[in-house]
């Protein structure tokens, strides 16, 4: 494997390709009785620790803070007004989708969560997002000699 050669391979060693590119907000309980940071960092951790087990890949993980919710929220039973919200990036096969859907909905710190296919790979996002850089440039010059793109 060369220097620029970066990959996810198993157990044998042979390269595994991953199906897509996942990105998940995620919305738990932000109740002040208790230790928020504690229960919070146990479900990154269940999260996280399910997806790197069933072969995924964990990219990137951000926390937003605590925020008042848009709307009063019912989970489980329980009214919430206030979530910490986080939000996770990763590669995974559908079948870890389908589980990962079903240990959120099972948890009851999180109250709301979504899923959503970002891409196939991550060349083709990043192809992607170099041809919107690529077409910004291409109208600001235009729109800096005057012409209409």
């Amino acid at each position: 494997m060369g220097i620029g050669e970066l990959g996810v391979f198993d157990w044998k060693g042979r390269k595994k390709s991953l199906s897509s590119l996942f990105f998940t907000p995620i919305i738990p309980n932000a109740n002040l009785t208790y230790l928020p940071q504690k229960h919070i960092k146990q479900l990154v951790t269940q999260t996280c620790t399910h997806l790197m087990n069933s072969g995924g890949v964990v990219r990137k993980i951000d926390s937003w803070g605590t925020l008042v919710l848009p709307q009063r929220m019912r989970r489980h039973k329980v009214q919430h007004r206030v979530g910490d919200y986080w939000t996770l990036h990763f590669d995974t096969s559908p079948r870890t989708v389908q589980s990962l859907n079903s240990i959120m909905r099972q948890d009851p710190l999180v109250i709301r969560w979504t899923i959503l296919r970002e891409g196939g790979k991550v060349e083709d996002i990043a192809r992607e997002g170099r041809n919107v850089i690529e077409g910004d440039l291409v109208l600001n010059a235009a729109k800096e000699r005057g012409e209409r793109a």
